[in-house]
């Protein structure tokens, strides 16, 4: 199973992608998760990624902190500067602590390419204090 999803389709040099919602971190080993990421990002060399995510429709009991944790320090790491933004939707109480951990593992050039709005459809910006 993938852990994104994409049209596959390409637009001013960069790619859509968003997380499979049913993808469960649980059911792999860490090493395991680093190949689909790496294998995913290889398939589109030269290209920006743009992310999407709606909290909305995670899971929680599909996250694995740890492995989600060593995965981002892994992809920030080994693929710099190949997120052109991160948009990210839906983010409830339940979620805002552990995004907090996750922006302490990014880079600063990196958190600035991340937009938070309450709603696809709401241009506000919410706050994560």
């Amino acid at each position: 199973m993938s852990i994104i999803t994409t049209d596959g389709i390409i637009r001013d040099g960069m790619i859509i992608v968003q997380p499979n919602y049913l993808f469960n971190f649980n059911k792999y080993k860490y090493h395991e998760l680093e190949d689909k990421v790496r294998i995913l990002i290889n398939s589109y060399k030269n290209i920006l990624f743009t992310v999407i995510i709606d909290f909305k429709k995670v899971k929680i009991s599909n996250i694995n902190i740890m492995k989600l944790k060593k995965l981002i320090q892994f992809t920030n790491n080994s693929f710099p500067d190949r997120l052109k933004y991160c948009f990210i939707y839906g983010l409830s109480k339940l979620f805002k602590p552990l995004f907090k951990i996750i922006m302490l593992l990014l880079d600063e050039d990196t958190k600035e390419k991340i937009i938070i709005r309450k709603n696809p459809l709401n241009d506000s910006i919410i706050a994560i204090s």
